[in-house]
């Protein structure tokens, strides 16, 4: 796993686009056997499937910000170009501030209930420190 963890850090440094619309990047990873197979991006655009009230792990709060997380913009890719099953697939997740400092990107409550549901082989993420946790 540590060669997936690596290319993941590597791959979100050099997708980091410092004028991108969001406050942080968060990219979700999908690999399939240690291959890279797809990438999402978190973006402001709303999708139904992501209009509900989030969570907030950092403050604790619950916000009413609309858009699309990564891991929903990973699975709907996945969706769209691959007929590879879901729970074979292992998704890691890799959030950068403005200063492409490593944060925490533990999914939020409706990303939670997303990957409950469609069960991927296993779930990976950043904590502050910049250390993968497995969710």
């Amino acid at each position: 796993m540590q060669r997936e963890f690596n290319k993941a850090l590597e791959m979100a440094q050099a997708l980091f686009d410092p004028n991108y619309h969001t406050r942080v990047q968060v990219f979700s990873f999908g690999f399939h056997r240690g291959r890279l197979i797809a990438v999402g991006r978190n973006k402001d655009k709303t999708h139904p499937l992501n209009l509900r009230n989030v969570l907030r792990f950092d403050t604790g709060e619950i916000h009413r910000e609309k858009g699309i997380c990564g891991e929903l913009s990973l699975f709907l890719t996945l969706k769209k170009t691959t007929n590879i099953p879901f729970n074979k697939i292992v998704i890691v997740n890799v959030r950068l501030d403005k200063n492409r400092n490593v944060k925490m990107s533990r999914p939020c409550n409706s990303c939670s209930s997303l990957c409950a549901f469609i069960q991927p082989k296993a779930l990976y993420y950043t904590d502050d420190n910049g250390v993968f946790q497995k969710y």
